[in-house]
């Protein structure tokens, strides 16, 4: 029986060996990523917390969840670290047998379900700051409206991404072949159409509200372009929904290696939610 420590985890194509040593690697790359991302919610979550305790003297339900979601984040940049080290950006037959069942896909598939509750929190996050902002009547119908969608995606996402397979295990433990999955390369795209859906729900909510205050035009426009600025998050998803479309279409047979575009794009968009849920709060900080 082979050493599944020395046994790469596919056969190279014809003419090509293994290496295990010194490969080709992109890996590098996801590190620089995370390095970035981290150091930007760092920095835009920290002066919302400054600026709530400090200045404004008042901390909420929206800043209690907007800390949560980068706890979580930064729990997600660890799983997102270690797949580089266990594989990510590599070819699949320069990494073992056994890094990549079950250690890679294990690790892969409970940053996917990080991914959801991190993105969860973020959003409930911005409903929870509408909420205080604008205690009107009329709004709170569509309030609810956007925190039942938000919620039912969100948990939805969260279940789907843990139990995808019965068992569970089958998920990252190849060996176990009386198993049944649901289509995840669906999953994918549908988890990525539902996210955009739900960034413009909660992107377009505000914007009727504040153009009925009492404001000057000047005013008005500052606000609409402070609560917009969630708009950046909604392309940054559209690119990695596409990115997913991309390695959908090219095949995943070489999954360590055609993955990290993905994971890079998933973290970017987490991270950039995370910085525009905290813009509306920063004003007083200026």
């Amino acid at each position: 029986m082979s050493d599944p420590s020395t046994t790469p985890a596919r056969m190279p194509p014809p003419g090509v060996t293994s290496n295990f040593i010194n490969p080709v690697n992109t890996g590098y790359q996801q590190t620089i990523c995370n390095v970035l991302c981290s150091i930007f919610v760092a920095i835009f979550v920290g002066t919302r917390i400054y600026t709530r305790i400090k200045l404004v003297k008042c901390v909420s339900w929206d800043d209690y969840l907007i800390i949560l979601a980068a706890l979580v984040f930064y729990a997600e940049v660890g799983c997102f670290q270690y797949i580089v080290q266990v594989g990510l950006g590599r070819h699949l037959w320069d990494v073992s047998a056994e890094r990549f069942s079950p250690t890679f896909l294990e690790v892969w598939t409970f940053g996917a379900m990080i991914y959801s509750v991190c993105m969860l929190l973020t959003k409930m996050s911005i409903l929870m700051l509408y909420r205080r902002l604008f205690p009107i009547d009329n709004f709170r119908y569509l309030w609810w409206m956007c925190v039942f969608c938000t919620m039912g995606y969100g948990l939805g996402a969260i279940f789907s991404s843990l139990f995808a397979c019965v068992p569970v295990r089958a998920q990252w433990d190849l060996t176990i072949s009386a198993s049944r999955c649901i289509n995840k390369q669906a999953f994918y795209i549908g988890n990525g159409v539902m996210n955009i859906i739900t960034d413009l729900m909660i992107l377009a909510l505000p914007i009727p509200i504040v153009w009925r205050l009492t404001l000057e035009l000047r005013q008005k426009i500052i606000l609409s372009v402070v609560f917009t600025l969630g708009s950046i998050s909604c392309v940054i998803s559209l690119v990695r929904l596409l990115s997913i479309v991309t390695w959908i279409r090219v095949g995943n047979s070489d999954i360590t290696y055609t993955l990290q575009p993905i994971v890079a794009w998933s973290e970017i968009e987490l991270a950039a939610c995370i910085i525009c849920a905290n813009a509306p709060c920063l004003r007083p900080f200026f």
